[in-house]
């Protein structure tokens, strides 16, 4: 992704702290960590796990905070795409090298979007490229017509799904608990909405409904876990019926809690300005390295063998639980970071001698004119 250099520090920092609870919620999913139920790791595994779901949703409403009032640029959909390619052939390269032979996997990661290897990259794009068209949308309706929208679509995809799960009284509109391009461009509406009416919410009853919303997430599991194991007979009905047996739904992107943690937590870093120049060049330059840690702990040949190793699971009820969780994510945070420090100077070398970026504002113009000039000669 591009460099973030003049951007906001506090978004930015946001930014690296959303990264690291992407790598978290791989600590507990990959590493198959279920500690015994109803104990203090049980409860601190879900509230990590929860809150840690902000991370993506975090990514698309920083993307619609700062592209709505931004032009369509390709370069900035090639850049992710060279970037998505280059490590998914490094881990082909590397792997062929170690076994020296090829499988099915290989071809997959040959094609990272279209074998779905990446769904959070492949969501990315199609939000850049929809970006020009969802801009003039939003941009389209005064604040009125503008908030009502955005109150429907919170409460049609997040507010009643978290109510009343998938395959339960309204079956339709979880989307699969948001990996779907569906809620992704909802959360790039939330940022764009931000950007154009800042809410006014004093900065203590953002912290409070943070910490009250961020705490609900494991809260909810416990009690979904108490109706299951209850012999109340209004217990197991909603348990049974209205939950259909899911204990997890509040552990999901599109949770009524999760997205509303995520927007909260936004607003506190969205005002976060740091005075020492230094510190703010540190934050934004790690920040511009963030995308890479996804890509390159994340990629389909080195999952298995990354959490086997690491095998989180083994201290699932041990008191060193969240120590090794913290040396994990941190770890696998730094080692990525390092990989991409190096990828990097690569990558502004080509630049520089190809000028990637200047080709593709050309392509991206010959398009235009050749589709207008198509248009234009296709009325009657």
């Amino acid at each position: 992704m591009k460099k973030s250099a003049g951007r906001n520090a506090g978004i930015e920092l946001l930014r690296i702290i959303a990264m690291l609870m992407i790598v978290t919620i791989h600590f507990f999913s990959f590493g198959d960590v279920n500690p015994a139920e109803q104990t203090a790791n049980y409860f601190f595994s879900n509230f990590f796990l929860g809150i840690s779901q902000c991370g993506v949703n975090i990514f698309f409403i920083i993307s619609g905070y700062f592209l709505i009032n931004s032009k369509f640029k390709l370069s900035r959909a090639v850049n992710v795409w060279l970037e998505t390619v280059f490590y998914s052939l490094l881990w082909c390269a590397v792997l062929f090298m170690k076994n020296r032979t090829f499988s099915y996997s290989f071809l997959s990661a040959l094609f990272p979007f279209t074998s779905n290897s990446y769904w959070f990259v492949t969501n990315y794009l199609l939000i850049l490229f929809l970006a020009p068209f969802l801009n003039r949308i939003i941009l389209s309706f005064d604040k009125t017509k503008t908030s009502i929208g955005m109150l429907i679509l919170f409460v049609t995809f997040s507010l009643i799904p978290s109510l009343f799960p998938s395959n339960s009284v309204i079956p339709y509109l979880s989307f699969g608990g948001g990996y779907d391009i569906v809620w992704s461009i909802i959360c790039y509406l939330t940022g764009a909405y931000i950007r154009i009416y800042p809410p006014k919410i004093s900065k203590l009853t953002q912290f409070v409904g943070l910490a009250v919303s961020a705490l609900l997430i494991p809260l909810s599991v416990s009690f979904l876990d108490l109706m299951k194991n209850t012999n109340n007979s209004m217990g197991n009905l909603i348990y049974t019926y209205i939950f259909k047996e899911s204990t997890t739904v509040m552990i999901q992107y599109s949770s009524v809690f999760v997205y509303i943690s995520s927007i909260l937590m936004f607003l506190i870093f969205k005002d976060i300005h740091l005075k020492n120049a230094k510190i703010s060049k540190a934050i934004n330059y790690i920040a511009s390295l963030t995308f890479a840690v996804y890509l390159i702990h994340n990629n389909d040949l080195i999952l298995g063998d990354l959490w086997g190793k690491l095998n989180p699971a083994r201290y699932e009820n041990s008191s060193f639980l969240f120590v090794y969780m913290l040396i994990c994510v941190f770890g696998i945070f730094i080692s990525c970071c390092l990989i991409e420090m190096i990828r990097s100077v690569l990558s502004d070398f080509l630049h520089k001698n190809i000028k990637l970026d200047a080709k593709c504002q050309s392509v991206q113009e010959r398009f235009i004119n050749a589709f207008d000039n198509i248009i234009k000669g296709a009325k009657p």
